[in-house]
């Protein structure tokens, strides 16, 4: 399984959109990252595929030092991707959302915690988040903090994200071998 923490991120491939928080141009969202603490932050190594029509992310079975032919996908080519799936707060429409970063963002989810009192939550900070472009077309996002007022995960509507078999497939060897051979997963619980 190639789940992580922060300080093992650079152990696996490059960044990767979209999800269930999206923006476009310009547009502005008031969120609150729904963790604690910095060792809250997971990543996950995982590989785009195409399945039914649609891109799907499988589980990566190599661990951070594990050889490339531990996993079939690894073997055939496919890309490991480093994917955050951020659990926020959308303080405008009450709901709790997934926003899908690639591998820059561990880093600047570290660096939203200098806004937090000593010991304070992430969680306790409304961010107004804004999609820019720059002069070369290349899309970022700006975080001005809006209030803080001591909340924690807690205190907030639970995050059940439903990463590992929702979110990420979990495949084993011979269901990625399968991929690789058909296009599909045939196993028990295929998709």
């Amino acid at each position: 399984m190639a789940k992580f923490n922060l300080d093992k991120a650079e152990f696996f491939g490059g960044q990767g959109g979209g999800g269930f928080l999206s923006f476009k141009h310009r547009d502005t969202a008031r969120i609150r990252f729904l963790y604690n603490s910095v060792s809250d932050i997971e990543g996950y190594a995982v590989h785009s595929v195409e399945l039914n029509g649609k891109k799907r992310y499988v589980d990566c079975l190599r661990g951070a030092h594990d050889p490339e032919n531990k996993c079939p996908l690894c073997r055939a080519g496919y890309y490991t991707e480093v994917k955050y799936l951020i659990p926020v707060y959308d303080e405008d429409t009450g709901s709790v959302l997934t926003w899908d970063r690639g591998k820059t963002y561990g880093d600047k989810m570290k660096a939203l915690f200098r806004y937090c009192a000593e010991g304070e939550s992430l969680a306790s900070i409304c961010f107004k988040v804004t999609k820019e472009i720059n002069e070369k077309g290349v899309p970022y996002y700006t975080f001005d903090p809006v209030f803080s007022d001591g909340a924690t995960t807690y205190d907030l509507p639970e995050y059940n994200s439903n990463v590992y078999g929702g979110l990420i497939l979990l495949k084993s060897s011979e269901e990625m071998e399968d991929y690789l051979a058909y296009g599909d997963f045939y196993g028990e619980d295929a998709v």
